[in-house]
């Protein structure tokens, strides 16, 4: 299995293991990306990623920002969109 830093990344190396390595994913090769990036659902690629929760981590940062919340460390659950390539 192949885990990237982000979504670009891991459509990128698909690309490479696809055409240079003639190598199948995900029968050869699974890989996971990182942020589920609008293009992930696309046929071409249909990439299991890791989504992480946007809207929330920007208000959690506005709130800690302009003193509405203390600057703690906090978890946000994020989830995994589970698609072709795994």
């Amino acid at each position: 299995m192949l885990m990237c830093e982000n979504d670009i990344l891991a459509m990128g190396a698909m690309d490479v293991i696809r055409g240079e390595f003639n190598l199948r994913v995900p029968e050869d090769i699974a890989i996971v990306g990182f942020d589920n990036f609008d293009l992930c659902g696309v046929p071409a690629y249909s990439l299991t990623t890791y989504e992480q929760p946007i809207k929330e981590m920007v208000a959690a940062v506005v709130d800690m920002i302009l003193g509405r919340k203390d600057t703690q460390t906090i978890r946000l659950p994020g989830k995994l969109v589970v698609r072709k390539s795994t």
